[in-house]
């Protein structure tokens, strides 16, 4: 005996057929593609994430002076501390706001779903659209 218990495992299904990857001289057109459809919310993340940034570290060389200085001391490693925390947020949502426009996204969840196939090579519909 071969050590097995004469049970064969049933076979397991092919994975579909890979999707055609796009070219790498095709990567600037799709950055500006994305840049074009998500320019108002990234310019905004940007500008708000900047003039917040401006303000904590304003706040941060102005505690920094006076009496107190263990107290001082704390509060600005903190202000430092939500600058860090802000840049982390404005990375996020700035990631967040191209979320839609991806086709990566969009394949994902045609294929999550069921209808459409990302499979052929075609690009899968805009989510946006529906």
């Amino acid at each position: 005996m071969s050590g097995s218990s004469g049970v064969a495992a049933p076979p397991r299904p092919a994975p579909p057929p890979a999707q055609r990857m796009p070219s790498p001289f095709s990567l600037p057109l799709h950055a500006l593609r994305l840049a074009g459809k998500c320019a108002l919310p990234l310019i905004m993340w940007f500008s708000v994430g900047e003039a917040a940034r401006f303000g904590l570290l304003y706040l941060g060389t102005e505690i920094s002076h006076g009496d107190y200085r263990q107290a001082r001391l704390v509060a600005t490693i903190a202000v430092m501390t939500l600058v860090v925390m802000l840049a982390m947020a404005i990375t996020t949502g700035m990631l967040h706001s191209l979320r839609g426009a991806l086709w990566e996204t969009a394949a994902r969840g045609a294929r999550a779903s069921g209808t459409g196939s990302p499979s052929t090579g075609s690009r899968p519909p805009s989510p946006r659209s529906t």
